[in-house]
């Protein structure tokens, strides 16, 4: 009787249920090792620099053009404007290859960076890429932001 008694009792309506799907697995977090992002260069010590590199080459590139197409270089210049290293672009590179007279041999990067005093390697430096034209034109141009 008491079955009869509680199946006469309205069921109260259900409130639906939202089912909540996980598409991907909650990722730890774990703390990230900060790198600092590259300083930011102060555009009038790279335009300072820029015209610095720019006079050192042209008061000491004195030969004459032999090679056929432009030389371009990427070169690391110290904060006082010494050439620190210099390495040519693959282009260049593949144009020194075959020649009798090294191309280092008529560009002052070689004699410049042989008279800078060398900074230590921690010390801060400014990348220009720079080309020789045949036409006998130099141009130096900032890389670093």
């Amino acid at each position: 009787m008491a079955a009869i008694a509680l199946s006469l009792v309205p069921i109260p309506p259900r409130e639906p249920v939202e089912e909540t799907v996980q598409t991907s697995l909650p990722v730890p977090t774990q703390p990230q090792p900060s790198v600092p992002p590259p300083p930011k260069r102060d555009p009038a010590t790279v335009a300072r620099l820029q015209q610095e590199v720019f006079a050192q080459l042209d008061r000491a590139w004195r030969n004459p053009i032999t090679f056929a197409a432009d030389a371009v270089y990427i070169v690391r210049v110290s904060e006082t404007g010494a050439i620190v290293v210099y390495e040519p672009t693959p282009e260049t590179a593949a144009i020194a290859q075959d020649r009798s007279v090294p191309l280092d041999e008529e560009l002052p990067l070689k004699s410049l960076q042989a008279a800078a005093d060398i900074p230590e390697a921690t010390q801060a430096t400014f990348a220009f890429r720079v080309t020789f034209r045949v036409n006998e034109q130099l141009v130096v141009e900032p890389i670093d932001p």
